[in-house]
Parts: structure tokens; sequence; C-alpha cells
């Protein structure tokens, strides 16, 4: 059985019991907790089967995702450098326009 990582969430009132921790750490390893959630890993069939018995706890797959790109590094692209310099320099001449010019 191929194992993966999944978040599993208690979705009922207050903090999740004591019990259901105890009782999901002595079944699969949990790597990471927070006051509603656990992250574990395991085989999916065996997560989804010790769930049945736990009707309030959802589980779901971990997902990873890209870090975002800085802000500054859209500026570095040609296209958009080329449309930063026309509008700076159209704000330029507007703000002092040529009739200034003696």
């Amino acid at each position: 059985m191929k194992t993966q990582r999944f978040i599993l969430t208690y979705t009922g009132r207050g903090t999740m019991p004591t019990t259901d921790l105890a009782f999901l750490n002595e079944h699969i390893p949990v790597l990471d907790h927070s006051r509603r959630s656990l992250l574990v890993e395991d085989a999916p069939e065996h997560i989804r089967h010790l769930l049945r018995s736990m009707p309030r706890w959802q589980c779901r797959p971990e997902r990873m995702y890209q870090p975002l790109r800085q802000a500054g590094s859209l500026i570095a692209l040609p296209a958009v450098r080329r449309v930063v310099i026309m509008v700076v320099v159209l704000s330029l001449f507007s703000s002092f326009p040529l009739s200034c010019i003696n």
C-alpha cells in the first residue's frame, strides 16, 4: 500500500477530543497537528477505514503550492517594462506641457 499525506480536520465543536487524538496516534503516524487538524501519512484506504467510525472528522489530501513570485519580478518582463516606461514618460509630458517652454 502506497502512503500519502492527508489533512484530518475535526468538524465538531471546540477542540478535537483527546480520545480521538489518542486513537489516531495509535493507528496512523501523525506528522504535525494544530488545534483542529492533523497532518498524517498512511494509505488512503486505511485512513478512510479508521474515519468510518469517527463521523466528526473529514479527510482531504495534502496540497502543495508553489511560492508566489515577488511583485518586483513582474517589472523585469520586457513587455511590462516597456509599458511602465511609456506610462512614466506620458505622465511627465502631461505634467509639463510644451507650452511652458519659450
